[in-house]
């Protein structure tokens, strides 16, 4: 993913979790199990109990970005080797597990969710020299603005609508 994408991706996320989701603060995370580009968002509920957001690039440098969800009991990251987990949240017994990690594709409609920043602009060129020079040519600061912002926004909504209740389930049974 290009930098100044990571870079917008990061400061809308903030922003909005902000004022959406407050409670869940960007931090950097020390992990054998994290991936490079990753944005962590924590939220540290007691001293048991941490929520995460995950922002995360596509592992081939492809310009888009998922949404994980995740929780841990063992006061750190998930040491998950495989991330996401394979089980959905239905199918996992939230007691007896220490931590987990979903997309938010799972919680959505059970399909993997992906936001593309492509730059409809350069898809639209046919000669592949060209198109080569406009995908490797530094994209303008407001450009980047129309294109980022709108997906990250979207996330924020789809978090609203599937996370945060996904996250409340977790705190309650947890609570039992």
């Amino acid at each position: 993913m290009r930098t100044e994408y990571n870079n917008a991706l990061k400061k809308y996320f903030q922003e909005m979790l902000a004022s959406r989701l407050p409670g869940f603060q960007l931090t950097k995370i020390n992990s054998k199990y994290k991936s490079p580009g990753e944005l962590f968002f924590v939220n540290t509920v007691d001293d048991a109990l941490k929520l995460f957001i995950i922002i995360s690039q596509h592992a081939k440098g492809a310009d888009r970005f998922t949404v994980e969800l995740g929780w841990s009991i063992i006061n750190d990251f998930p040491q998950l080797s495989m991330r996401p987990n394979a089980e959905t949240p239905e199918q996992i017994n939230i007691n007896n597990t220490s931590e987990y990690i979903c997309r938010i594709g799972t919680l959505i409609d059970g399909k993997d969710k992906w936001w593309s920043l492509k730059d409809s602009s350069i898809l639209r060129i046919k000669d592949p020299i060209q198109k080569l020079i406009a995908q490797s040519t530094k994209v303008d600061a407001n450009r980047i603005s129309t294109i980022v912002e709108p997906k990250v926004k979207d996330a924020i909504e789809k978090l609203s609508t599937y996370g945060f209740p996904f996250f409340e389930k977790v705190r309650s049974l947890l609570a039992q």
